[in-house]
């Protein structure tokens, strides 16, 4: 993970947050950490 990203979900899994992301880059974590949701081009 990129250092940004890392500094979000960290955040997000912090305040017990659900994360929505227009990439993939945290699906690993969906369900571990915290809820997160893609939203696609178009979405």
């Amino acid at each position: 993970m990129k250092q940004n990203d890392l500094w979000l979900a960290a955040t997000a899994a912090a305040l017990k947050a659900e994360l929505v992301s227009a990439d993939h880059d945290f699906d690993h974590l969906d369900g571990v950490f915290f809820k997160s949701h893609f939203i696609g081009q178009g979405s």
